[in-house]
């Protein structure tokens, strides 16, 4: 069981645990706590009643600026957001303009 005080960020881990564990079928959900911060836990573990997972988005693809805005400003952010945050701030943003990113990762 891993807590975070954002809902915000343990979904995005919980989102991340389901694309990692995607072949073994593994899911991972996201419950708020008695004490108010929120679980990402397997989805097989069993939750109190009354508790209920947070709904998932099925992907990042309509993420809006401000929540791009929020990921980036965070002091303590997740280790995949800090590493994404790297690849783009090193690239040169005229070869991000120039190349369709889209259909580059498709082929990645």
């Amino acid at each position: 069981m891993i807590r975070h005080q954002q809902k915000s960020k343990a979904i995005d881990h919980a989102l991340w645990l389901n694309f990692e564990h995607r072949t073994t079928h593994k899911e991972y959900g996201v419950v708020e706590s008695i004490i108010h911060d929120y679980a990402v836990i397997p989805k097989i573990y069993p939750i109190v009643s009354g508790q209920a997972f947070e709904v998932l988005p099925d992907s990042y693809t309509s993420l809006s600026y401000d929540r791009i805005a929020e990921i980036f400003t965070d002091r303590n952010s997740l280790w995949f957001w800090e590493e994404l945050q790297g690849m783009f701030s090193t690239a040169n943003g005229e070869l991000l303009r120039f190349v369709r990113l889209e259909s580059l990762l498709l082929h990645c």
